[in-house]
Formats: structure tokens, sequence, C-alpha cells
């Protein structure tokens, strides 16, 4: 579903592999339930002793694949030529994904020896069981389900028709905000899933309708900016109407977020820096 090579890429080249899309993956659509990734590099000086003591090691179709307490949901595969990094929402799922690599080349991945560098593997202890109670269950349901990174602010006045190279503004801000609208339904859906508790059943109804009420005011937000373009006179007066309207409807998302907080309910992670 996207390939990703080049200067700009981090690895030589990355593959993703989905039953969805990439639009779904990029707006956490709950239709998502696959997802591989396939990172491409070249083997590496201190790739092996700078990852730490490894956590588990097998072999497939005669090639080691280990992983180590850093990215720990990475596998990698230590071919000869090539060094892969497979990640999926499983551990069962990323082997099943290296047993059916096909090189695109045409050759077959060859054994590369590491067993010196890699020493024996010590899996990491067993977590203690964690009981929750039901009031804990639910706000980890609703802190995988609800991010509060999507109710951020966006400032329309950054959409500047005037500045140097306004084409390029436009359509990174389009880019950027164009998943926006869907990230708020595709919460709103989850979170309407979630059986809430009586102290806070008012609050999770009101929070999906404020989400989807969001989402409608960008889906009118981006289709003035495309109907705009860069005519700097009607974008102008779009953008006061807009942006007091953006504001108005992430306001009640916030409110109802402090409602929750003040009947003692934690249903967000915190951005991290």
């Amino acid at each position: 579903m996207y390939v990703e090579s080049g200067s700009d890429a981090f690895f030589k080249s990355s593959l993703y592999y989905a039953d969805c899309s990439w639009f779904d993956v990029r707006s956490l659509s709950p239709h998502c339930h696959r997802i591989v990734e396939v990172d491409n590099d070249v083997p590496a000086e201190g790739e092996i002793s700078t990852m730490g003591r490894c956590i588990f090691s097998t072999i497939v179709h005669g090639v080691t694949v280990a992983t180590f307490p850093v990215n720990p949901g990475d596998l990698r595969v230590f071919a000869r030529s090539a060094t892969i990094l497979v990640s999926a929402r499983s551990r069962s799922e990323s082997l099943k994904a290296i047993a059916a690599l096909h090189p695109l080349n045409g050759h077959p991945l060859v054994h590369r020896d590491v067993s010196a560098a890699l020493g024996s593997c010590k899996p990491p202890p067993p977590k203690p069981a964690v009981h929750l109670s039901a009031k804990q269950r639910y706000e980890q349901r609703m802190k995988h389900s609800f991010f509060i990174e999507s109710i951020a602010g966006i400032n329309l006045n950054a959409v500047d028709p005037a500045a140097a190279r306004p084409k390029l503004i436009l359509e990174e801000f389009l880019s950027n905000a164009e998943t926006e609208p869907a990230l708020l339904r595709n919460e709103a859906d989850r979170i309407e899933k979630i059986q809430p508790p009586a102290p806070v059943a008012a609050q999770q109804a009101r929070l999906v309708t404020e989400l989807r009420a969001y989402a409608a005011v960008l889906d009118d937000t981006l289709a003035e900016a495309r109907r705009d373009g860069l005519d700097e006179q009607a974008w102008t007066a779009d953008r006061r109407a807009l942006q007091p309207r953006l504001a108005a409807a992430a306001s009640p998302i916030t409110r109802t977020v402090e409602e929750f907080r003040a009947r003692g309910y934690s249903i967000f992670v915190k951005p991290s820096d």
C-alpha cells in the first residue's frame, strides 16, 4: 500500500502491506487489522553490539532472525547483503512475513554468520499480571481510542497566498490536514462502541457528537481552501469566517475532556515531546 525510498527515506527502502489503504492507516481507521512493515538496509558495523543483548532469535529459511531490547517489536533478518527489519502487530505475524519474503532481484536471501556478535539471547522476565478495575479497563480502552492531539488548533493564518511559495504552502496544508476529518470520525466510531460507566455516560455520548461536528467543520475548511486556491482575497474572507468556526468546534471537546477529569476519569495519554 506504500513504498518509500530515495534520499529522504530513513532506510534504503521501506514497503508497507496492510488489509486497508494508506489513508486508513494514517487516519487510524478501525478497519485496519493486519499491517506489516518491511525496511531494507545494508549491514553496518555495530548494528548488533549497540542493540543490547538479544531477547529472541531463530532461523528462518537458513537465515538468522533476532530482536533486541531496543525496538523489541522489530524482527531483524541478518542476510549476507542486507539487514531487513520486519514489524507487525505480533511476533508470529512478523515471522510469517519473513517466511514469505521474496527479494525483488530474484536472488534468495543468503545466510550471514552473526553468532559471535549475537551471543546467547535471554528473554525478558515475564511481566507480573495486572488486575484492572472496571474503571481502569474503561480508561485504558478510551486511551486506545481517543487522542488529544486530534483536536490541536489549526491556524489558517499559516496558509498565506502572499507567501514566497504560496502553492507549496497550500499543498502542504492540504496534505497535512486531509486525514484530520477521517481521524476524528474514526475516533468517534471507536468510542461509540465502548460501554461507558454511568458517571460519564453523558460525557462520552457528547464527546462522540462533538468529534463528528469538528470533522464536519474541517471538511468545510479543506473544501474552501481547495476552492479558493491562491486567490488571496477569497481566502482572506473565508479564513475570517472559518477560523472562529474551528475554534468554536474544538472548544466543546476540550470542555468535555475536562468534565471527564473532574469526575476522576483519565481518557487520553498526554502527548510526548
